[in-house]
Protein backbone atom coordinates (compact mmCIF):
# COMPACT_ATOMS: atom_id res chain seq x y z
CA UNK A 1 0.00 0.00 0.00
CA UNK A 2 1.12 3.01 -1.03
CA UNK A 3 1.92 6.04 1.96
CA UNK A 4 0.55 8.53 -0.11
CA UNK A 5 -3.35 9.68 -0.09
CA UNK A 6 -4.91 9.76 -3.09
CA UNK A 7 -7.35 13.00 -3.30
CA UNK A 8 -6.98 13.06 0.46
CA UNK A 9 -8.63 9.99 0.82
CA UNK A 10 -7.95 6.74 -0.68
CA UNK A 11 -4.51 4.48 -0.44
CA UNK A 12 -3.96 2.93 -4.10
CA UNK A 13 -3.15 -0.47 -3.66
CA UNK A 14 -2.56 -3.59 -6.13
CA UNK A 15 -3.26 -7.27 -5.62
CA UNK A 16 0.00 -9.26 -7.35
CA UNK A 17 -0.37 -12.99 -8.47
CA UNK A 18 2.32 -15.53 -8.25
CA UNK A 19 3.80 -14.65 -11.26
CA UNK A 20 4.52 -11.07 -9.95
CA UNK A 21 2.11 -9.61 -12.59
CA UNK A 22 -1.01 -7.19 -10.98
CA UNK A 23 -3.90 -9.05 -10.58
CA UNK A 24 -5.88 -6.09 -9.21
CA UNK A 25 -6.03 -2.57 -8.36
CA UNK A 26 -7.68 -0.96 -5.45
CA UNK A 27 -8.59 2.00 -3.43
CA UNK A 28 -8.78 1.76 0.15
CA UNK A 29 -10.64 4.29 2.31
CA UNK A 30 -8.30 5.76 4.67
CA UNK A 31 -10.34 5.05 7.15
CA UNK A 32 -11.05 1.77 6.02
CA UNK A 33 -14.86 2.57 4.77
CA UNK A 34 -15.14 0.93 1.52
CA UNK A 35 -12.88 -0.47 -1.11
CA UNK A 36 -12.83 0.27 -4.66
CA UNK A 37 -11.88 -1.86 -7.29
CA UNK A 38 -10.11 0.55 -9.51
CA UNK A 39 -8.76 -1.42 -12.66
CA UNK A 40 -12.29 -1.62 -14.13
CA UNK A 41 -13.60 0.79 -16.68
CA UNK A 42 -15.39 2.81 -13.54
CA UNK A 43 -14.18 2.18 -10.17
CA UNK A 44 -16.44 0.12 -8.44
CA UNK A 45 -17.48 -0.14 -4.30
CA UNK A 46 -16.96 -3.89 -3.37
CA UNK A 47 -16.53 -3.32 0.22
CA UNK A 48 -18.28 -0.97 2.42
CA UNK A 49 -19.81 2.20 1.93
CA UNK A 50 -19.44 5.99 0.84
CA UNK A 51 -21.23 7.46 3.89
CA UNK A 52 -18.01 7.94 5.41
CA UNK A 53 -16.07 9.93 2.83
CA UNK A 54 -19.73 11.62 2.15
CA UNK A 55 -19.43 13.11 5.87
CA UNK A 56 -16.25 14.35 6.09
CA UNK A 57 -15.69 17.80 6.73
CA UNK A 58 -14.36 19.58 4.08
CA UNK A 59 -11.12 22.01 3.90
CA UNK A 60 -10.07 24.70 2.04
CA UNK A 61 -8.15 27.48 2.51
CA UNK A 62 -4.95 29.29 0.57
CA UNK A 63 -1.35 29.95 2.15
CA UNK A 64 0.41 33.35 0.96
CA UNK A 65 3.92 32.66 0.71
CA UNK A 66 6.36 35.35 1.01
CA UNK A 67 9.58 35.14 -2.12
CA UNK A 68 11.81 37.23 -1.32
CA UNK A 69 15.21 36.94 0.76
CA UNK A 70 15.54 37.55 4.61
CA UNK A 71 17.83 40.44 3.20
CA UNK A 72 15.32 41.55 0.99
CA UNK A 73 12.80 41.98 3.85
CA UNK A 74 15.32 43.95 5.83
CA UNK A 75 15.66 46.07 2.79
CA UNK A 76 11.53 46.61 2.59
CA UNK A 77 11.17 44.55 -0.22
CA UNK A 78 8.43 42.87 -0.37
CA UNK A 79 6.82 39.75 -2.53
CA UNK A 80 4.60 37.21 -2.64
CA UNK A 81 4.95 34.51 -4.40
CA UNK A 82 1.56 32.48 -5.94
CA UNK A 83 -0.68 31.49 -3.01
CA UNK A 84 -0.26 27.74 -2.38
CA UNK A 85 -4.31 26.16 -2.77
CA UNK A 86 -5.15 23.22 0.06
CA UNK A 87 -7.95 22.18 -1.24
CA UNK A 88 -9.26 18.90 0.36
CA UNK A 89 -12.58 19.05 -0.14
CA UNK A 90 -13.64 15.24 -1.08
CA UNK A 91 -17.06 15.76 -3.17
CA UNK A 92 -16.90 19.50 -5.22
CA UNK A 93 -20.12 20.37 -7.12
CA UNK A 94 -19.98 23.62 -9.67
CA UNK A 95 -22.02 24.77 -13.04
CA UNK A 96 -20.27 24.52 -16.00
CA UNK A 97 -18.87 27.22 -17.46
CA UNK A 98 -18.73 28.99 -14.71
CA UNK A 99 -20.61 32.02 -16.26
CA UNK A 100 -23.86 30.71 -18.38
CA UNK A 101 -24.86 32.53 -21.16
CA UNK A 102 -28.55 32.89 -22.03
CA UNK A 103 -29.37 30.45 -24.72
CA UNK A 104 -26.39 28.06 -24.28
CA UNK A 105 -26.23 24.87 -21.95
CA UNK A 106 -24.37 24.34 -19.08
CA UNK A 107 -23.62 21.24 -16.79
CA UNK A 108 -23.94 21.02 -13.77
CA UNK A 109 -20.54 18.77 -11.95
CA UNK A 110 -18.89 17.28 -9.36
CA UNK A 111 -14.88 16.37 -8.24
CA UNK A 112 -15.08 13.15 -6.59
CA UNK A 113 -12.02 11.47 -4.54
CA UNK A 114 -11.15 8.90 -6.68
CA UNK A 115 -13.02 9.81 -9.90
CA UNK A 116 -15.46 7.74 -8.15
CA UNK A 117 -18.86 7.91 -10.45
CA UNK A 118 -21.56 9.32 -8.89
CA UNK A 119 -24.76 10.71 -9.90
CA UNK A 120 -26.48 14.15 -9.89
CA UNK A 121 -30.19 14.90 -8.95
CA UNK A 122 -31.47 18.46 -9.10
CA UNK A 123 -33.71 20.90 -10.02
CA UNK A 124 -33.71 24.88 -9.80
CA UNK A 125 -36.26 27.30 -7.76
CA UNK A 126 -36.99 29.46 -10.65
CA UNK A 127 -37.43 27.49 -14.04
CA UNK A 128 -37.80 30.47 -16.42
CA UNK A 129 -34.44 31.69 -16.12
CA UNK A 130 -32.69 28.00 -15.76
CA UNK A 131 -34.18 24.74 -15.98
CA UNK A 132 -32.52 21.81 -14.91
CA UNK A 133 -32.83 18.78 -17.45
CA UNK A 134 -32.85 14.75 -16.25
CA UNK A 135 -29.45 14.52 -17.06
CA UNK A 136 -27.90 17.33 -14.74
CA UNK A 137 -27.58 19.75 -18.37
CA UNK A 138 -29.15 23.56 -17.32
CA UNK A 139 -30.99 25.17 -20.01
CA UNK A 140 -30.22 29.32 -19.02
CA UNK A 141 -32.95 30.48 -20.78
CA UNK A 142 -33.37 34.40 -19.60
CA UNK A 143 -31.87 37.09 -17.73
CA UNK A 144 -32.47 36.77 -13.67
CA UNK A 145 -31.25 34.78 -10.58
CA UNK A 146 -31.88 30.75 -9.80
CA UNK A 147 -30.73 28.77 -7.52
CA UNK A 148 -30.09 25.20 -8.55
CA UNK A 149 -32.54 22.99 -6.97
CA UNK A 150 -33.88 25.38 -4.26
CA UNK A 151 -32.63 24.02 -1.52
CA UNK A 152 -31.26 20.30 -2.46
CA UNK A 153 -28.39 19.08 -5.50
CA UNK A 154 -27.91 15.25 -4.30
CA UNK A 155 -24.36 13.99 -5.47
CA UNK A 156 -25.78 10.36 -4.60
CA UNK A 157 -22.25 8.12 -4.60
CA UNK A 158 -23.45 4.34 -4.36
CA UNK A 159 -25.09 4.50 -0.77
CA UNK A 160 -24.69 7.76 0.04
CA UNK A 161 -26.25 11.43 -0.93
CA UNK A 162 -24.53 14.99 -0.36
CA UNK A 163 -26.58 17.87 -0.30
CA UNK A 164 -25.92 21.38 -2.10
CA UNK A 165 -27.04 24.62 -3.17
CA UNK A 166 -25.86 26.88 -5.88
CA UNK A 167 -26.97 30.09 -6.27
CA UNK A 168 -26.42 31.50 -10.15
CA UNK A 169 -27.04 35.09 -11.52
CA UNK A 170 -27.59 34.86 -14.96
CA UNK A 171 -27.08 38.74 -16.66
CA UNK A 172 -28.11 39.42 -20.33
CA UNK A 173 -24.60 40.18 -22.72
Amino acid sequence: MEDKLIDFWFYAIAAIDHSGKTAAKFYIAKDYSSVYRTDLAKPKLIFGSAQSMIRQKDVYYEEQRNFVSEEDNKKGIVGMDSPIIHDERLVVVSITPGAPKIGKTAHITARIAGDIPYKIQASSNNPKVISVNKDGSLQILKSGSAVISGNVINVIINDAKKSFSIKQIISAP
